[in-house]
């Protein structure tokens, strides 16, 4: 059974629903929600939902013609002080009021700067280069002004990235220094947490690094104390004991390698198997992991491998894109800018002399005749190097075939 609410005013102007008569006499203000026992009344805004609606559970009412099960003003409401007060806090988080304090809040959530070119258009740097590369293109109309705008900005973002990539060789390099064993065991212990989801996987990917096999060596440690105090493994530390071995989920129903044969208790064999996977991950230590763990060191202490960090290659990312725009944007220049005319010089004009001053002109040289080939003396032997001989400073005289 339903009633219909009495006195429901809407004000359209500033998005408040007033509801008179009865125990719910308030003003409500935008999205504010009243817990009425089962009821939840919420105020939608216009630009939100077209009618103003009252949510009661699944089913939604018009405010014109809204009608409400009975009891729904049953429950604790908030008395006028609480509601005034409320209101009174509400006014003191509405965020900066002054245009310092909106600029400050902007940079709340600045991480690198990369992704925006409001920076290098404020930049100093941006109105130096602006200017020296604006002598240089000559731009002539406000399009090829803004791209060339668009090209200095390109190319200060393309310096920030490499400045910024020799800023994280440096702090790679001085975090190898510092603290390279504490991060190789957070890696490690971030694989191990999984280790109960896939351990046919994991448990091999922990063998393959020297702080891998020092996690598995201290773990196999820890159940054969645990072994020893209560002489037998529980079904949690049973089912840890596999996933060291690697062994998946659907192979354990029924004999696992920690079912001892029948001439062996339970407890000899565990600590049979405890014994040879630690003198196994010993002896992959010993063999290479340690070598190759001080390898991978040394090239991080000289800043190499920073390049396949993910904020590295977020930076390569931002730098590449730069790039692109770059090019794009000096492609525009040329297209819409005229270049500067190359200066003009003039050729100097010659002095204009008499015609009686002038001297008269040489005459030109008589070549001699040429002999016929009879008349010619023997053939002169002309010098050439022979590529045959030991020393490169014999000549051997070879005559001139004609």
């Amino acid at each position: 059974m339903t009633r219909p609410v009495q006195g429901i005013e809407t004000d359209r102007g500033c998005d408040l629903l007033l509801i008179t008569g009865g125990p719910l006499s308030k003003v409500w203000t935008h999205r504010k929600a009243i817990r009425l026992g089962r009821l939840s009344l919420q105020f939608y805004s216009e630009h939100a939902i077209s009618k103003r609606h009252v949510i009661f559970g699944e089913s939604a009412y018009d405010a014109a013609s809204m009608e409400m099960p009975l009891g729904w003003g049953a429950g604790t409401m908030a008395s006028d002080r609480q509601i005034e007060a409320n209101c009174l806090n509400a006014q003191k988080s509405t965020g900066p009021k002054t245009e310092e304090g909106k600029a400050a809040s902007r940079d709340n959530a600045w991480k690198h700067g990369m992704a925006a070119e409001v920076d290098e258009l404020r930049s100093p740097a941006f109105l130096a280069r602006r200017a020296s590369w604006g002598q240089e293109f000559r731009p002539r109309t406000e399009s090829a002004e803004w791209a060339l705008d668009r090209a200095v900005a390109a190319s200060l973002r393309i310096d920030r990235c490499d400045a910024e990539f020799h800023t994280m060789i440096v702090d790679h390099a001085e975090r190898a220094a510092i603290n390279w064993d504490l991060d190789r065991e957070a890696e490690v212990a971030a694989f191990a947490r999984r280790l109960d989801k896939q351990p046919e996987l994991l448990s091999r990917r922990l063998q393959t690094s020297r702080h891998g096999c020092e996690w598995m060596i201290e773990a196999w440690n820890r159940l054969r104390i645990a072994l020893e105090a209560n002489g037998e493994l529980s079904d949690a530390e049973t089912s840890f004991a596999l996933d060291l071995l690697g062994l998946h989920k659907d192979l354990r129903r029924g004999r696992t390698p920690l079912d001892p044969p029948a001439d062996v208790d339970r407890k000899t064999r565990i600590n049979q198997i405890i014994d040879g996977e630690i003198e196994e991950l010993l002896g992959k230590k010993a063999r290479g992991l340690d070598r190759l763990d001080d390898l991978y060191r040394d090239h991080a202490l000289r800043g190499l491998g920073v390049e396949l960090t993910p904020k590295c290659q977020l930076l390569l990312r931002y730098e590449r894109d730069a790039h692109r725009r770059y090019h794009r944007a000096l492609r525009d220049v040329g297209t819409i800018a005229t270049p500067a005319p190359a200066p003009v010089v003039e050729a100097p004009q010659p002095v204009a002399t008499a015609v009686k001053d002038r001297p008269a002109p040489a005459p030109a040289p008589v070549p001699a005749p040429i002999p016929p080939l009879s008349t010619r003396g023997p053939e002169t032997p002309i010098p050439i190097p022979s590529f045959n001989a030991r020393r490169t400073d014999d000549i051997v005289m070879v005559p001139l075939r004609r």
